[in-house]
């Protein structure tokens, strides 16, 4: 169900695996040619400078890409497996809805050592919708039941104790943070998850939000069994959008953020290909 697991220092096992249509491993995505490139919910947020200023490093436990080197999302709920918190894209392979292209260079290989997360200091890459709806990028919170299995279901945790999340990001449309609580990969009916709107935005921007800020369509939030959180956009056909998800911790009543300026992969300073 998923389109590819980004994981760069995973076991033997699951270097570059990627989940496709019925859970079967898939390699690594092809380097491509560099192109171009709901209201949000009341959140905690600030780009400013004035005064005393939080850096968003500080709020960024679980993915600090203001340090290197990076793997996964410290979720700190890992069911066993040694699996929770690896990125994978959604939306490819499964809606047909698109691409999501993680920079690369030329001659891009699993073995060449080119390390995306180092470039992008963060998860960054770009979505080709090739008609509307959803592409996006997340991460399982405690893993999967069984890693052998190739259809295997997420693993539920309790998020509940984060109290929310903390998110520094930039992107060039307006980015959806999504509660998934499906085990199978239907991620196809957000309507249903509770979620909230990061506006987009090129600079870096830090934004925390606690759970109560999550709309669903039932009277209020459960975060005991959730399996995964979602970052999403929704695009019109033949249209392409960029993102990177430089900082991941959970809530902080902290409201003043240090501006840390444009980010470079979305503004188009940086290309997908590097030759």
């Amino acid at each position: 169900m998923f389109r590819k697991f980004l994981g760069l220092a995973i076991p033997a096992l699951l270097l570059g695996i990627a989940a496709c249509s019925g859970g079967k491993i898939c390699g690594l995505p092809d380097p491509v040619l560099e192109s171009s490139s709901s209201i949000a919910m009341e959140t905690v947020s600030s780009s400013g400078t004035s005064g005393d200023c939080t850096e968003p490093k500080e709020v960024s436990e679980m993915w600090n890409g203001f340090a290197t080197p990076l793997s996964n999302v410290e979720t700190g709920l890992d069911n066993g497996t040694e699996i929770s918190g690896y990125w994978f894209s959604f939306g490819n392979e499964e809606s047909g809805n698109g691409k999501v292209i993680y920079p690369a260079t030329v001659e891009y290989t699993s073995g060449s050592g080119f390390d995306p997360y180092a470039y992008c200091m963060g998860i960054c890459g770009e979505l080709e919708f090739a008609k509307e709806g959803y592409l996006g990028v997340g991460f399982h919170v405690a893993g999967l039941v069984d890693p052998l299995d190739d259809n295997s279901p997420a693993a539920k945790a309790n998020i509940s104790e984060w109290g929310g999340l903390c998110v520094t990001y930039a992107s060039d449309a307006d980015l959806e943070i999504v509660l998934a609580y499906y085990q199978d990969g239907g991620f196809g009916n957000f309507s249903r998850m509770p979620k909230m709107t990061l506006p987009k935005s090129i600079e870096l921007k830090t934004e925390c939000a606690d759970w109560d800020n999550f709309m669903t369509v039932f009277s209020e939030v459960s975060t005991t069994f959730m399996t995964s959180i979602l970052f999403a956009v929704q695009g019109e056909t033949n249209t392409k959008s960029r993102f990177n998800i430089r900082g991941l911790g959970k809530y902080s009543e902290k409201t003043n953020f240090c501006s840390t300026g444009e980010d470079t992969f979305v503004s188009g300073q940086k290309g997908l290909v590097i030759k």
